[in-house]
């Protein structure tokens, strides 16, 4: 393997095996992602847990922390934030008096509406040139590979329930 005095290398310079080049394939997606939340009207962890709950409907910040991979403090830290502007209300949990359950407000819908047009606006131009069946396929691979990586990210024990 030999580097080049690229500013930025390619993954043919630095990933001759081809999971690694993949890896490194998947660091530039994420990077793009984070670029592209530049121009939301929220952070990008804070739209991450717009999108959870969009998702969940109303839970608990510890479920919106599993189902988000993230640690409740961090969740927390973007709750917050989402409730001073107005996105998400917390309520009291009809079965558990003493947790707390977090919603969407009416607000957040349109503050959805532009995560995701912003997302389509990206990768429309990359994508319009593709095949219906390349793009059904790479959407079909990404569920799978998350699937997968959902798999080991929350090992079953040994009842086959996830563990938290």
């Amino acid at each position: 393997m030999q580097l080049t005095n690229q500013a930025t290398p390619s993954t043919d310079d630095v990933a001759p095996d081809p999971l690694f080049a993949g890896i490194l394939d998947l660091y530039r997606i994420t990077r793009h992602a984070q670029r592209l939340s530049e121009q939301d009207p929220v952070d990008f962890g804070s739209s991450r847990m717009l999108g959870v709950l969009s998702q969940l409907g109303p839970s608990r910040p510890s479920d919106i922390a599993k189902n988000a991979m993230l640690d409740l403090s961090t969740v927390s830290r973007h709750l917050k934030d989402l409730e001073a502007k107005g996105y998400v209300r917390k309520t009291q949990d009809d079965e558990d008096k003493r947790s707390v359950m977090v919603e969407l407000t009416p607000d957040a819908y349109p503050v959805l509406h532009k995560l995701l047009s912003n997302r389509v606006a990206a990768l429309e131009p990359v994508l319009s040139s593709w095949s219906d069946a390349d793009r059904d396929q790479l959407f079909a691979l990404l569920a799978r590979l998350a699937a997968g990586l959902d798999v080991i990210a929350i090992p079953p024990t040994s009842d086959g329930e996830t563990s938290d």
